[in-house]
């Protein structure tokens, strides 16, 4: 099982909050989920439909899993600010 990040896009806009750094970020969720595939071309279940998993980005997504759970404000501050780039596990 690996750690998938996610954020959520509803109407076109992402669900975010102000970080100590007064800039805006996206809220993050993440999930447990069976990766398949090689690195290059990964991919998961989420919402009963396959998707690409790019572990660069957080997964957007317009509907939460069930099983997402939030991830603090200032852990997700410290991912987006992060040089590493890498949001997954």
């Amino acid at each position: 099982m690996s750690k998938i990040y996610l954020t959520l896009k509803k109407e076109g806009k992402t669900e975010q909050f102000e970080g100590k750094d007064g800039k805006m970020h996206d809220c993050l969720w993440t999930i447990n989920r069976k990766i398949t595939g090689n690195m290059q071309l990964s991919g998961a279940t989420i919402n009963s439909e396959a998707r690409y998993i790019d572990f660069t980005l957080p997964t957007e997504v317009e509907k939460l899993p069930r099983d997402a759970k939030p991830v603090d404000n200032e852990t997700a501050e410290k991912l987006w600010a992060s040089d590493s780039h890498y949001f997954g596990e």
